[in-house]
């Protein structure tokens, strides 16, 4: 999942940083960090990404 395809599919669902990290069980500053490209994405965190955004996983990858 790039940095790109989280935030734009965040923006599509329209929840904010805060609100897909708190529904995906992630923390804020890691999600800042992976949308900027700053932090690897492990797959337990791509897929609870994909589940809080209501998306298949492989369109964000």
């Amino acid at each position: 999942m790039g940095s790109i395809s989280v935030r734009r599919a965040r923006a599509e669902v329209g929840l904010s940083q805060k609100g897909l990290a708190e529904k995906a069980g992630v923390s804020l500053s890691e999600l800042m960090l992976l949308e900027r490209g700053f932090a690897p994405l492990s797959t337990s965190h791509a897929e609870a990404l994909a589940e809080a955004l209501g998306s298949i996983l492989n369109p964000l990858l």
